[in-house]
């Protein structure tokens, strides 16, 4: 039997992706049709086992459609298609969305400070890719500070054909906070990390000089030789 080539196994891979997430949004939408007879029909003093069961199903259904998203983007991530992209645009779209993505009593209370300088500077990359990355590692930040906490971002052009962009989280209290990475975010930088690398650039996670929780992202300036193919 002759070797599928490599592209078409890709396309392969990817058409399936999508056929899998179209059948768990149908599934989805079926359970929430579901939980929505069961609570009218239940009184909220009196809920069944139908119900919470109904209620764990479309969680699981939720968490099974997100990683079928993340399997399509890991399939990407080895093709991605570099364009210029302005670094301003990039980093407050990701920023909105993040904002929009939080619960609220973090949406209230958290602070976000963006520090851009050269903000017009362009940077290769794929924004299919980048901006999700970012705003997901942003919304792990916004977890990792909590209540009244404070994410930093700061992007500067540190090398003449790279951007650097650092993620820092801080709490009220100043006190030392795990580092970000851990458990729930360990997927996100994981993920991160595979993007940039693909684009020619790199992710690190550590502490700054105070002890503060610090993601740090290295991407090719859009003026690179090479860095748009």
């Amino acid at each position: 039997m002759s070797p599928v080539p490599e592209g078409s196994a890709s396309a392969l891979d990817r058409a399936l992706q999508r056929a899998l997430e179209r059948e768990l949004q149908a599934a989805e939408g079926a359970a929430r049709l579901l939980l929505a007879k069961l609570e009218r029909e239940v009184p909220a003093e009196q809920e069944r086992g139908e119900l919470r069961y109904t209620r764990r199903i479309l969680a699981r259904l939720k968490g099974i459609a997100e990683l079928a998203r993340q399997l399509e983007t890991s399939a990407r991530i080895a093709e991605p298609k570099l364009e210029p992209l302005s670094v301003g645009g990039w980093v407050w779209s990701a920023v909105e969305q993040a904002r929009g993505q939080l619960a609220p009593e973090l949406r209230e209370d958290l602070g976000f400070t963006i520090d851009l300088a050269e903000k017009n500077t362009r940077i290769g990359g794929d924004l299919e890719l980048l901006e999700p990355m970012l705003r997901e590692l942003l919304i792990e930040a916004a977890r990792t500070a909590g209540e009244s906490g404070r994410v930093r971002l700061r992007g500067r052009r540190q090398e003449e054909a790279f951007f650097h962009v650092s993620l820092t989280v801080q709490n009220q209290s100043g006190a030392r906070l795990p580092p970000l990475g851990a458990e729930r975010a360990e997927l996100c930088f994981a993920r991160a990390r595979a993007i940039l690398e693909a684009h020619g650039g790199s992710a690190e996670q550590g502490h700054d000089e105070y002890g503060r929780p610090e993601v740090r992202l290295r991407l090719p300036s859009g003026e690179r030789e090479g860095a748009l193919r």
